[in-house]
């Protein structure tokens, strides 16, 4: 590479976390590996076995039975990650979108002198939100939770 065409980038350190920012890397790493990764490894045996039915429909002496048993059982575990997975993604989103309004109502915080940061990582853990100011720092913890389908829905402390 030419060094006179190297480039850097502008910023001298990284930008601030978005709000819910653990929370949207969890939810990558839960897709990938509770529906991404189940279902490539099952099309991947749905592959292998339309091949070997191919090879035994043109009489090449292969048997399908085994790499058909394969694929099914392959879907079947498929199937079964993607139904748990979802109500874990259903659950991170809800926790996300929770940080994220919690974190819009903070914002008027800078109004009255407070620096305001969002998911600060902590030995594998996260703090949701920091409010520094002159009159103190506080940390929030947001707890997001569904509510009822019906009926009414009340906090009690």
């Amino acid at each position: 590479m030419n060094r006179s065409n190297a480039k850097r980038s502008p910023l001298s350190g990284k930008p601030l976390r978005l709000p819910g920012q653990s929370i949207v890397d969890e939810i990558s790493d839960v897709a990938y590996d509770g529906v991404l990764a189940p279902l490539l490894m099952s099309l991947f045996m749905v592959v292998i076995a339309a091949l070997e039915w191919w090879r035994y429909a043109i009489n090449m002496k292969p048997n399908p039975w085994v790499f058909t048993a394969g694929a099914l059982l392959a879907c079947g575990y498929a199937v079964i990650r993607v139904i748990r997975t979802k109500k874990r993604l259903r659950e991170l989103a809800l926790g996300r979108d929770g940080e994220r309004a919690v974190a819009q109502y903070l914002e008027w915080f800078r109004t009255a002198g407070f620096f305001v940061l969002h998911d600060i990582p902590n030995d594998g853990a996260n703090i949701d939100h920091v409010l520094i100011g002159s009159r103190g720092l506080f940390t929030i913890e947001t707890k997001t939770l569904s509510k009822p389908a019906r009926g009414d829905c009340k906090v009690r402390v």
